[in-house]
């Protein structure tokens, strides 16, 4: 997969968006999963800026870094993911390229939860994750579907049995 362009990081010109360009425009995984390790929380909230092909490329990074021993604590990491995936659910077709990957990724983290346990760890993270991957799962088994892909919506559709709307 290529780096992404600006233009598919910053999408629709906002401050975020511009942020999250000037940070990883021309960063492969690599670099971009030292910047997670330098400051996750910054960089996290990142993700939910970008456009989706660079949410796709960039995601990877993210879960690289939670799944190596850096992330060992790192309790705004996780917090952070799961902020992450709460935000662009709402887009939910958006996440059907990387799916597997935040599926596994979820349970990785649920299953280890003490490698980020913490005292500062926010008492709702384990809750939410274990909703998280329930919508994910349903993601999986029904995928949305594009607006492209739904049938017309049309007053013949809604008009009662056996009358005709014309």
């Amino acid at each position: 997969m290529p780096l992404p362009s600006r233009e598919e990081i910053n999408i629709h010109d906002s401050l975020d968006e511009r942020w999250a360009c000037e940070k990883f425009l021309g960063k492969g995984l690599n670099e971009a999963e030292a910047m997670f390790r330098e400051n996750s929380l910054c960089y996290m909230e990142s993700l939910c800026h970008m456009g989706p092909l660079a949410f796709h490329y960039y995601v990877r990074a993210a879960i690289n870094y939670l799944k190596s021993a850096a992330a060992a604590e790192d309790c705004y990491a996780v917090s952070g993911f799961a902020s992450i995936i709460e935000c662009r659910l709402c887009q939910p077709s958006q996440l059907m390229p990387v799916l597997e990957e935040l599926v596994t990724t979820c349970v990785y983290i649920t299953e280890r939860w003490a490698k980020f346990d913490s005292s500062e760890f926010d008492c709702q993270a384990r809750a939410r994750y274990t909703v998280i991957n329930a919508i994910l799962l349903t993601l999986r088994n029904n995928p949305p579907m594009d607006s492209c892909r739904r049938p017309p919506i049309t007053a013949r559709r809604f008009w009662p049995p056996g009358l005709s709307p014309l």
